[in-house]
């Protein structure tokens, strides 16, 4: 991610965000979209945070169901 460094004024204008903002040249053309950290998940910031409980992350690590790879490539080729 490349990181830029903002003006006083930029700052204070993208502080008073409460949600995305459109980023322009001066000729109004779009740059891109800032998101303000309030915003963005938890994962995104690299917190890790898993969007399941405890209890899904349980039932979902004893669901053994499905095909080996092999079993997938055989039926791949076999069409």
């Amino acid at each position: 991610m490349t990181r830029l460094t903002l003006d006083a004024r930029a700052i204070a204008e993208l502080q008073m965000a409460t949600g995305e903002v459109e980023i322009c040249d001066e000729a109004g053309r779009p740059l891109g979209i800032f998101r303000p950290f309030s915003l963005v998940s938890a994962s995104l910031r690299g917190r890790g945070e898993s969007p399941f409980s405890e209890a899904e992350l349980q039932e979902r690590s004893g669901d053994l169901s499905g095909r080996s790879l092999q079993e997938i490539w055989q039926e791949l080729g076999a069409r």
